[in-house]
Formats: C-alpha cells, structure tokens, sequence
C-alpha cells in the first residue's frame, strides 16, 4: 500500500513539473492595415481636418487607430523626412479610440475627425491648438490597446492657413505628359499595354473633368499616334478628349520621342531637328492644330548647346528639370524664372521644373497619399515667403504613369485652394518676375550640369541608317508611308527611354529593313539580246520590289555599241516590272556585253548593276557591198562560162 502511494505521489509530482516547465501559449500578434482614403485638403481656422481611413485585420478588439498631429515642419528638408516616416518633434495632440468603438461607414471607411481651434475663439479642450499657419506632419497609427506595438502607419500632413491670405499666391504650373514608353517596334509593329492605356486616359478625362483649372499638356508625338493608330475605344476616347482640349489647354509641341539632348550635341543636331519637326507635323495632323512650339520642355538632360538648338526650333522660353542644371548657392528653393546660358553668348528665359515636386508622382506611394504629399510639398514653398510673387513647376518624372486616383485630390486640392494659383506654363512666366543675382539687379544665370556620359548615341548605327533612309527617301515619287514608317523607325531609335544596348539593337534592325527595301529595285541579271541590224532598240527591263513607285536613272554602257539617243534615261517605275526602249548602233558584229546601272535620280547612288549578252550579226555596210559584188561577179562569170561551153558542144 505504501509502495502503491508513493507511485502516485511520484507521478502526480512529474505531471506538476512537466507543467510548470511548459511555456505558456502566446496569442498571435496582431495584424492589420490602414491606408489613406481621403483628407481635408486645407483647413481654416476653428475648421475641422477629418481622415477618411480604410483599416482591414482580424480581429478589432486588440486594436486602436491613433492618430497623432506633430509640430509643423520649418523646412523642405525636414518636409522630405516626414514623408519617409522620419517626423521630429513633441506631439501637438493624440487622438487614440480603440477600433472596436469606431463605426464604418456603408462602403467600409471609418472617418476620423480633428476639430481646430479659432485664436479669435474661447479656448475648448476638445479642440486642438495649432500654433499658426504651416503644414503639420500627422502620423496615423494601428497598433495595439493602450499605446501598444505598432501594426500599422502612414504619415499625411495637416495644412493649417493664416487667418487672412494677403498678397499673391504661389503660381503652380501643372505639367502633365501623355508619354508612354516607345510603342513602335524595330520590326514595324506597334504595341501599347492595357495598362498604360488607362494611364494615358486618366490624365485627358481627369483634365476634362476639371475644365475650370489651368494645367499644361505635354503629349509625346510617338504615343499620340500610337493613340490614334489604336483599335482600342479607350485610346479613341483619349484622342477625342485630347483635341478637345485644344479649345481650352496650352499643349505644348515636343520631340518625336523623349530625347536625352547632350547626346546631340556632336555632329547629331540635324537628328534633333527632324525629331521636333516630325514630332510637330504628327501632333498637327492628330489633334487639327499645331500645339505651342513657343515653350520648349527639356526632358531629361542637357548640355550648353542646348539653348542654341531649342532657339533653332523657334522656343522662346524652356522648362528645364533642376538636376540638369549646375547647383548654386541659394538657401531656398528658386521660385522664378532666370536666363538659362548657352553657346556664344546665347540666354533663353526658363523655369525649374522642381526635382522635390516630381517625387510624389512615384507609383510606390499610395496614390491618395501621395496626392495630398504634393499639395503640403506646395503649401511648404508657400509658407517659405507668403506674400510674395513666385511660382513653381511640377513635372512628373519619364516614365510616370498616371491614375485617377492621384490626379482627382491634386486637381481638387488647386482648384479649392487659397494659397495657391493654378496657372499653364505661359501663364507662369506672365505671372513671376524673373530672379535676379544681386543688388545691381542683372538676371540671374544658371548653366547645365556636366552631362552624364552615358547620354550617347549609337553614332555608326545611326549614321548608317540615316544615310540608307536618304538613299531610299529621294527614290520615292511623293510621300509614302513605307518611308514614313521607316523614318519614324529610325527616330524611334534614339529614344532616352531605350537602353544603349537596345538602340544599338534597334537602328541596325531597321537599317537592315531599309537595306531590303534598297535591294529590291535592281537589273535582272544574265539577259540576252540579239541585234538583226547594225542599228536597233533594245529592250531593258528593271525590277521593282517595294510597295511605292520611285525614280530612277538607268544608264547602259558598252565599249561595241554607239548610242545615238542617249545611254541614260530617267524613269519612273510605277510597276512592278518596267521595260525601256534605248537605240544602239553596233559597231561590229560578234557577242560582246552591255553594261546596265541604276542610280539614284541624282546620279550619285549606284542601286544595282547588270550585265547583258549583246550577239550582233549585222555587219557594216563595206562589207555588205563588196559581199553582194561578189556574188554579182560570181553570177556572171558563171552564167558566161555555162554559154562558152553550150557553143562549143554545138555540131
């Protein structure tokens, strides 16, 4: 019995153990999301900032939505800190509700409301107390019950406005490209994705939604005619609503595809050339007007000789993107137009397009978010001077593609604001009076950077290309579009947007193309022609492999043949065989060749070259006498001697 209990207390004891060394079960970490749905653009004074948020998890009961207003930022740079999520500062207020207690609305959104306290006002507990105009960073927050571990976050920003808004606003020139990467292929093909085909009809039907609010449209000539060659309704939507604009917005004209302007600089003007003149006839020809050819938008680089070339393009002004332009010693952001020095003693008027606007265009931020983070960006360069006349430029980065979503709060947000004056790029330059250096007044210069030396084109490609398409151009009877569609190939070709690896690639495919096209006028070879008389027409038959007349000169050659009417001619072949009639004259008889070459119409080109088999059996007149002399005195004398011998056989 004794052993009988101390088995059970032994085992009861191993049981007690074997719990108290098991660690204890932990509940799952909460998680969840919150996002940006909607914001208060700007608030007045004893107004109210309201949030509109969309927070999805498990479980609402571990969790609180915070909302927390900091301290407003006294400088860009602390501004580009808060949109990282790096905010510096004392709360100002912390508003935190646990989720459970918040209620959605019908389409799942919870709102979160923040009422302002008026100065003018009795101070109320309820309200927060802001010190002044300026924007607040405001950090929202999921996290756990009581200040617990962070799940969640996002940083916006609360605009806060002066009791009263004196002087001008800040003049805000919204730039908006109609730019895809290049859609026309090396093999002639075009290809648009789905996906910025929306891009492209966010930005025309959100402009035609907000008639009232002046913006700039930048549409690239390669993607508007990829647009209007499309089978899409959409694109044919965002070509309708694209001419329409033409009544009410400033379109500016542009190169045929995005260029990087400091790899034309040597020996590659005329290049630049072509590519703003096509890029104009095609805009011209898709919207029924030419687009503003005055204020030239310098997309990426560029180079000192930049100025002279957009001044040869007939711009007077330009908008040039801060990165491309040599730093200067200024303590705020330059807000004016200033002289942009090129060549020779040449300066043209431009604008910044502002390099820490054309962030919040990035697709990696949420959309609404990054909306909102454009109009506080605004709002700080506002607050830098309130009062005075200034502008900027905002200009989205290559390779942006727009939404709805983002072009909606900002279209919104100018339309609705007191600080800021939407303006087009003309109206910007009308608007701000043109920085000045010093005291004595004078302009204030600005140079471009060093380009990066990876701005170059692929020279022999292009060189090549472009002499063959020459070559194949001044052939053609009239415009056709297989030379059109070869051009525009070659231009295609020397996009900023390809890789210098695929333009390479690019323009020795369609070199290649144009060389098919080259070889397919030509003499047939190996033909035979047979001359009865000394003087005749020959036949010369030329072959025409391409979808579009062109003209030609054929010239014949032969040291055994005279040519009494000319041993060239000029012709045009309109089919795809033509035969032309030349007079020769032999010289002797016998098998001897003809030489036959087809130039260009201005005799500098040799497209192809023949040899024809020429067999003469006439011979010259000397002989054909004393031949038939001959015969004559052989008749004779035969004709004698049979009556010789008839006389002499007589009895």
């Amino acid at each position: 019995m004794r052993r009988l209990t101390s088995i059970a207390t032994a085992f009861v004891a191993s049981i007690a153990l074997g719990l108290l060394m098991t660690p204890p079960v932990r509940a799952a970490a909460p998680t969840g999301t919150v996002r940006l749905l909607g914001q208060t653009a700007w608030v007045t004074q004893g107004a109210e900032f309201a949030l509109r948020l969309a927070v999805t998890t498990k479980s609402t009961d571990d969790l609180e939505l915070a909302v927390t207003v900091y301290p407003a930022v006294g400088s860009r740079s602390a501004f580009d800190e808060t949109i990282n999520d790096r905010v510096r500062g004392s709360a100002v207020s912390v508003k935190a509700d646990p989720l459970s207690d918040l209620s959605a609305d019908a389409e799942g959104a919870i709102t979160v409301r923040l009422p302002i306290q008026d100065p003018a006002q009795a101070r109320d507990p309820f309200r927060i107390r802001l010190r002044g105009a300026g924007v607040y960073p405001v950090v929202v927050e999921l996290r756990g019950l009581g200040g617990g571990a962070r799940v969640a976050q996002f940083t916006t920003h609360m605009i806060n406005l002066p009791d009263a808004i004196t002087g001008p606003k800040l003049a805000t020139s919204l730039i908006l490209p109609l730019a895809a990467p290049p859609t026309l292929q090396a093999d002639g093909a075009r290809r648009m994705t789905a996906a910025w085909s929306t891009s492209l009809r966010a930005v025309t039907a959100t402009a035609e939604t907000y008639a009232d609010v002046p913006v700039t449209l930048l549409p690239q000539p390669e993607t508007v005619q990829a647009l209007a060659l499309s089978d899409r309704p959409e694109d044919a939507n965002t070509v309708a609503a694209l001419v329409r604009a033409t009544a009410t917005r400033q379109i500016l004209a542009g190169p045929y595809v995005r260029l990087a302007e400091p790899a034309f600089a040597s020996g590659f003007e005329s290049e630049e050339a072509t590519q703003r003149t096509h890029g104009l006839a095609v805009l011209t020809s898709v919207l029924g007007t030419p687009p503003d050819t005055g204020i030239a938008v310098v997309d990426d680089g560029l180079d000192d000789a930049t100025v002279n070339r957009l001044e040869a393009a007939h711009a007077v002004r330009a908008i040039v993107r801060e990165r491309a332009l040599a730093p200067i010693g200024l303590r705020t952001t330059l807000t004016q137009p200033f002289q942009l020095r090129g060549r020779s003693g040449h300066r043209l008027p431009a604008a910044l397009a502002d390099d820490g606007l054309a962030i919040h265009f990035n697709s990696k931020t949420p959309a609404i978010l990054a909306a909102h983070n454009l109009l506080a960006d605004l709002a700080v360069l506002y607050f830098d001077s309130p009062g005075v006349a200034r502008g900027v430029v905002a200009l989205p980065p290559p390779g942006w593609r727009a939404s709805a979503e983002f072009l909606a709060p900002v279209f919104e947000g100018l339309r609705s604001s007191p600080v800021l004056a939407p303006v087009d790029a003309s109206g910007l330059f009308a608007s701000v009076a043109p920085a000045t250096a010093s005291a004595r007044r004078t302009p204030l210069l600005r140079d471009a950077a060093t380009p990066a030396s990876s701005a170059t084109l692929p020279a022999t490609e292009l060189r090549r290309a472009r002499r063959d398409l020459v070559e194949l151009s001044d052939l053609a009877i009239g415009e056709n579009a297989t030379v059109t569609g070869l051009e525009e190939r070659v231009l295609t070709g020397q996009s900023a947007d390809l890789r210098a690896r695929q333009r390479s690639d690019y323009l020795a495919t369609v070199d290649n193309e144009i060389k098919k096209q080259l070889h397919g006028i030509r003499v047939p070879t190996n033909q035979s022609i047979t001359l009865n008389d000394r003087r005749a027409r020959i036949p010369v038959t030329i072959l025409r492999d391409v979808a579009f007349p062109v003209r030609v000169i054929v010239q014949l050659s032969s040291d055994r043949l005279q040519f009494p009417a000319g041993s060239t001619a000029r012709i045009d072949l309109t089919r795809r065989n033509t035969t032309t009639m030349f007079t020769v004259q032999a010289r002797a008889s016998g098998t001897f060749p003809l030489e036959v070459s087809l130039k260009s119409p201005d005799g500098k080109v040799v497209l192809s070259t023949g040899r024809f088999t020429i067999r003469s059996r006439a011979g010259s007149r000397v002989g054909v006498y004393l031949s038939v002399g001959a015969l004559c005195f052989l008749i004779a004398w035969w004709g004698r001697h049979i009556m010789q011998a008839r006389r002499a056989r007589r009895p």
